[in-house]
């Protein structure tokens, strides 16, 4: 048996599962495959596992219901077993909760419990999202015009701006980990997956030794495509791509699957200005201070980059 959701990919209202499409914008819906049901599986004689709803990197997110909070459900992110023995791997699945626990604002999934289960496999429990991600949206929708792509990335913003003043820097901002749920008569918007953050205001080493690329290609700043120390403004970098991307459909320097192309797109990002925003999309029309305002933010330099994230949120909002 298999569980499955639909959402529309503008108004983020979840679908009956005989609906084909939402009756206040008849676009196909998003469809969110959560794989084969998987029932009697306990995880630590406290977890009884649903469906197993994402992977990456070491770890596998499964919906749950947790025994110990009236079978309340809940997402369950485990570090694979077979990377338990990875130093490098447990260390980057301890830095993220404490990234995650530290960051308590609207914009951030609320962490549970987290811990280490008498396997010795560890875990961390977080409220359970329902919706779309970023990356879902657009490659369903397309370009998402000023209004929208506007309110997002200053939602985004937001949570940088509380992200930044705790000392933490993501590096991995990507459509993948930014999440549109609905939320009463408004679409929120989440930012998921702390797992390659950088403490900055204090001595924790990241996970990610300086001269090392971290982060992926389509989205990195320039200062880590060079495998330089990255700073708060190193994520407005990112949010330059991710507005790009939103208001245009494409990204100012591609993708790639192969490791050769990936590496010519890391490149293109260190050492080339971004094509001009105005010509990546002939169908769509963007207001010339916002498309200032994205290549501020595409700028090599860091310094040369809009000041901190609260700076470019109020600079977002003039163009609402």
């Amino acid at each position: 048996m298999e569980t499955r959701a639909k959402y529309c990919p503008v108004c983020l209202n979840e679908l009956a599962s005989d609906e084909t499409a939402c009756e206040e914008h008849p676009v196909a819906p998003g469809v969110v495959d959560h794989g084969p049901r998987l029932t009697d599986k306990l995880f630590d004689d406290r977890f009884n596992l649903l469906n197993q709803i994402g992977i990456g990197g070491a770890g596998v997110i499964y919906r749950a219901t947790d025994q110990f909070m009236s079978s309340e459900e809940v997402a369950l992110k485990v570090l694979q077993p077979h990377f338990a023995k990875m130093k490098s791997l447990v260390k980057r699945f301890v830095t993220e909760i404490q990234a995650a626990r530290q960051l308590r604002g609207r914009h951030f999934v609320r962490i549970r419990d987290y811990g280490r289960a008498r396997n010795g496999v560890l875990f961390y429990s977080m409220e359970l999202l329902r919706g779309l991600t970023l990356a879902q949206v657009m490659e369903q929708s397309g370009p998402m015009g000023t209004p929208r792509s506007v309110r997002i990335a200053m939602d985004i913003c937001t949570a940088l701006a509380e992200a930044h003043r705790k000392g933490i820097v993501h590096r991995d901002l990507k459509p993948q980990n930014v999440m549109l749920i609905r939320s009463g008569s408004r679409v929120a918007t989440k930012v998921l997956d702390f797992g390659v953050v950088k403490f900055f205001l204090d001595d924790r080493p990241g996970v990610t030794a300086t001269g090392v690329v971290c982060g992926t290609p389509a989205y990195v700043s320039p200062e880590q495509a060079m495998g330089k120390d990255v700073e708060p403004r190193s994520d407005l970098y990112a949010v330059g791509v991710l507005l790009y991307e939103m208001l245009t459909g494409v990204k100012p320097f591609g993708t790639a699957e192969d490791a050769a192309q990936q590496m010519a797109v890391v490149l293109r990002h260190a050492r080339d200005p971004a094509p001009p925003i105005q010509k990546a999309n002939p169908d769509v029309e963007i207001p010339v201070n916002l498309a200032a305002l994205v290549h501020k933010l595409l700028l090599k330099l860091p310094e040369e980059r809009p000041a901190n994230a609260a700076e470019t949120r109020r600079l977002l909002s003039e163009n609402l």
